[in-house]
């Protein structure tokens, strides 16, 4: 007996569903891990510990759809609602433009371009993001973001 492979309404819900769920678990879940950085610093693989949450949308979308990519579906779109609503990406996206478009505007109006940077974040793990704005092909204005590692 063949079953139909072809997605109905009722598996993208579901699937959907899911997802959304546990892309909230994730952005909670975010948290945890980072709560958890000063206890796993004698042993930072041992935090690897708990990041099977992170493992759970593919596993259950799979079992409980049964069809082909339900695995892959569910956990990009728990992992877009976790960016959604606020993921260290997205924190800093907006750390970067948010904060620095004043700073910016000044620095592009003084055309000072290429040798001082508008702005630098540090990160974690000792990189840094260094913003400059350029001047690119044809005269216009470009944003150039430029990691690097700072050795301790």
């Amino acid at each position: 007996m063949t079953r139909d492979m072809r997605w109905r309404t009722i598996d993208i819900v579901v699937a959907a569903a899911l997802a959304v769920a546990f892309g909230v678990v994730f952005w909670a879940w975010n948290t945890v891990w980072e709560a958890t950085k000063p206890v796993f610093v004698a042993a930072p693989p041992a935090q690897y510990i708990i990041s099977g949450v992170w493992l759970i949308p593919a596993v259950l979308g799979g079992l409980i759809i049964r069809k082909p990519g339900a695995s892959l579906f569910t956990e990009l779109v728990a992992a877009t609602v976790s960016a959604i609503l606020g993921s260290h990406t997205v924190k800093l996206y907006k750390a970067a433009t948010v904060s620095k478009k004043t700073e910016a505007a000044e620095w592009t109006r003084a055309r000072r371009l290429g040798d001082e940077p508008v702005g630098t974040i540090e990160l974690e793990n000792h990189v840094v993001l260094t913003i400059k704005v350029v001047e690119g092909k044809d005269g216009h204005l470009e944003a150039r973001a430029i990691f690097r590692r700072e050795e301790s």
